[in-house]
């Protein structure tokens, strides 16, 4: 075998080697992305559990317990050529209940006929069934714009609908890949309320599971911009959420989110106070079928 042919032989099995290391590198990995279709609905069941102890100097701390079940849901309503799609965000229900201190629990059901006394709850019932806003996301799950908030006495602060969805990697994913956003929230100033302050948070994700069309990820929030302020560390303190999200890769869309916060912020409230807070929220897809039973709870 002359040189030329031995150094060529030499040569394909190095690319044949290469090629198998990529082909290897890349197995198990999967392209995670939205998919949005015209008219569909997607309705979510959404649980929030909460529980904040509030302590004054030397007062006794007062326990504060709130918890909402609510079914949120979000139709498209135009898919753009890029993939990217409009939706339309809808309260469709929503159970609440409140209690604090020894004082008997205020509790409020959109279902219900009785007439509503509080006011704030009076808004929430009047806003079931309406559109609160209309917005664009696209494919990998980023806001790309607001396109429409109504005009109702009810309706989320637009640092919400950055959570609608959650944002997927560029690049194809495997088990142990990981990436993060940033993003922007406003905060109250303590001395003047009329005076807003922005704050740089991120949220790290990491796939922690693959089995089949579902996807298990890892999900932390943290907070970018120094805080010196107890006051703000308080307004922020319950949106440190970490938790996990499964992803349905064949369908395109988010299955469930199970997350969770636990502060504590010294002198958040003024001088010789303690706030603590535990909160836990879930949310769960509404599977065809499920609807009634999702209603009746």
């Amino acid at each position: 075998m002359s040189r030329v042919a031995f150094s060529c032989r030499i040569a394909v099995c190095v690319c044949f080697v290469l090629a198998s290391d990529a082909l290897r590198a890349d197995e198990g990995s999967v392209l995670l992305r939205f998919k949005f279709a015209p008219n569909q609905t997607l309705n979510y069941v959404t649980s929030t559990e909460s529980t904040i102890v509030t302590k004054f100097d030397e007062e006794d701390p007062i326990k504060t317990e709130n918890s909402t079940v609510a079914v949120k849901q979000y139709k498209v309503l135009n898919v753009l050529p890029t993939g990217s799609a409009e939706f339309e965000v809808m309260l469709k229900s929503v159970k609440m209940r409140a209690k604090v201190g020894d004082n008997d629990p205020e509790e409020f059901d959109s279902n219900s006929k009785d007439e509503v006394a509080r006011v704030d709850f009076r808004k929430i019932k009047e806003s079931i069934g309406k559109p609160q806003a209309v917005l664009r996301f696209g494919t990998i799950g980023k806001l790309e714009e607001v396109v429409k908030i109504e005009d109702t006495d009810f309706k989320p602060h637009p640092d919400e609908f950055q959570t609608m969805l959650m944002t997927l990697p560029d690049e194809p994913a495997k088990v142990g890949t990981d990436w993060s956003e940033r993003f922007t929230v406003r905060v109250s100033d303590q001395d003047d309320p009329k005076l807003t302050h922005e704050i740089a948070l991120s949220r790290k994700y990491k796939v922690e599971k693959i089995e089949g069309d579902l996807v298990t990820i890892s999900m932390r929030t943290a907070v970018l911009t120094p805080v010196r302020s107890e006051f703000i560390a308080v307004q922020l303190s319950q949106r440190e959420m970490r938790g996990e999200i499964v992803f349905d890769n064949a369908r395109g869309l988010i299955v469930s989110r199970d997350l969770k916060v636990v502060k504590e912020v010294i002198n958040g409230l003024g001088a010789k106070t303690l706030f603590q807070a535990s909160t836990t929220h879930t949310e769960k897809l509404e599977e065809p079928g499920t609807e009634a039973k999702s209603a009746s709870n």
